[in-house]
């Protein structure tokens, strides 16, 4: 059996007043806010949590293809070296390896003419090059293709950027 239409407006208003007393009620509002915010400090926590992981996985990612691009480009330049003298620096790009080799062991006989070769790095790898000549002497450091080496037996590790 359907409603009246007087009955419908006793019951909404009875549902307004129910609604307006809960509402009204300070304690229940506290604790139904406390509840909310519960939830949605929760979900937060969640999706943090989600974006924290992604993050840290990308920033693995971005470090491991900044390794293999200096990589690569250490390999572009295994046939080079650099000739410094006082005013500007020259590359020589030479067509064999084994040339680099007998230009690199032939180095010491310009000593005092103020002409320095040495092997072409990477702007990271020179970076570390210096950083470890000042922290373990300039005379104990060397690179060898592009890798560098200490002679205390102290190797470094390129991709953490550490003398180890």
């Amino acid at each position: 059996m359907p409603f009246t239409q007087s009955q419908i407006l006793d019951i909404k208003a009875l549902f307004k007043e129910s609604v307006k007393d809960i509402f009204e009620n300070t304690e229940f509002v506290g604790h139904l806010t406390n509840l909310i915010a519960k939830n949605i400090d929760k979900k937060f926590d969640n999706i943090l949590k989600t974006y924290t992981a992604r993050c840290e996985e990308l920033e693995r990612e971005n470090m491991m293809l900044k390794s293999k691009i200096d990589n690569m480009e250490q390999y572009t330049r295994r046939n080079s070296v650099r000739i410094l003298e006082k005013k500007r620096g020259i590359i020589l790009k030479l067509t064999n390896h084994c040339y680099k080799d007998i230009l690199l062991r032939n180095r010491y006989k310009l000593k005092g003419t103020g002409v320095f070769i040495c092997e072409d790095l990477t702007q990271s790898r020179r970076d570390l090059y210096k950083h470890t000549q000042q922290k373990c002497g300039m005379k104990n450091t060397f690179t060898r293709d592009g890798i560098l080496r200490n002679l205390d037996e102290i190797y470094i590790n390129i991709r953490n950027k550490n003398v180890v």
